[in-house]
């Protein structure tokens, strides 16, 4: 189990419907590269995970994940707070996240596929109502393994579609929105946000060789231990960001060194 600390959860519907108040927005089939072209300057991939309108990308790793928004009967629930529990080998986690009222979400994502069969079986243990399920795949390559950053011509990348995802949590709502803010700065030279962008999130290529050895089973503490001690010098200086207590101790043991 993962000590947390200072997380909070929020409506995300609700503030993309206040953040779209008196735009134009156009649902249905995405529209093609070629039918935007014509008429805007630039064309902001923030596709997540698809990339429509970059080159695709190859030789990436991604993780599978299924979501479900639950309600339980009150005094049912399981936990009272929010909860993560990593899987070995560092292949994914699950997750509980209170949203009041009874409801939560809960889920999972494992590399190795299995998270299906143990949100299944948490929901087999625990009896709720479901009320929606989601599924879908999550980028952990980092920013550095995921150029260009644009076409050459109109669109560039912001956010998860150029992969700004902390690769040791999945998460890429906070990581993207600071790629918002750097696409925003830089948005008249698309070099210096290249530039900026795999400054921004240099340690993301860390975590990931990180957890691309751990689950090759080829980490060795003699040859990759001032890795690990970087990523926990980073984590532990951003604790708060990241909502949990970080201890070697624990850092370890997830490891499973």
């Amino acid at each position: 189990d993962i000590k947390l600390r200072g997380m909070v959860s929020y409506d995300k519907l609700q503030l993309i419907q206040d953040m779209i108040k008196g735009t134009e927005i156009k649902f249905g089939r995405a529209p093609r590269k070629d039918e935007l072209e014509p008429d805007f300057d630039i064309i902001i991939d923030s596709t997540g995970f698809h990339r429509n309108y970059l080159p695709r990308l190859g030789n990436e790793m991604w993780i599978p994940c299924v979501q479900y928004k639950v309600r339980y009967q009150p005094g049912k629930e399981p936990f009272d707070d929010f909860y993560l529990k990593s899987f070995p080998s560092m292949s994914g986690y699950f997750w509980h996240f209170p949203l009041g009222n009874g409801y939560a979400h809960i889920g999972a994502g494992d590399f190795l596929k299995s998270h299906n069969r143990l949100v299944d079986e948490f929901l087999s243990k625990h009896d709720c109502e479901v009320i929606k399920k989601v599924g879908r795949p999550v980028r952990l390559t980092p920013p550095s393994s995921c150029e260009p950053f644009s076409d050459g011509k109109k669109s560039v990348g912001v956010g998860e579609s150029i992969g700004t995802v902390y690769p040791l949590l999945g998460e890429g709502i906070i990581p993207s929105t600071w790629c918002a803010e750097l696409f925003v700065q830089h948005m008249h030279d698309m070099q210096a946000y290249r530039e900026a962008v795999l400054e921004k999130f240099r340690m993301y290529t860390l975590v990931f060789k990180f957890i691309q050895l751990k689950m090759a089973g080829k980490f060795s503490l003699m040859k990759h231990g001032m890795d690990m001690l970087k990523i926990y010098r980073h984590m532990k200086s951003e604790e708060q960001r990241y909502g949990m207590e970080v201890r070697m101790a624990d850092m370890l043991k997830v490891s499973r060194i």
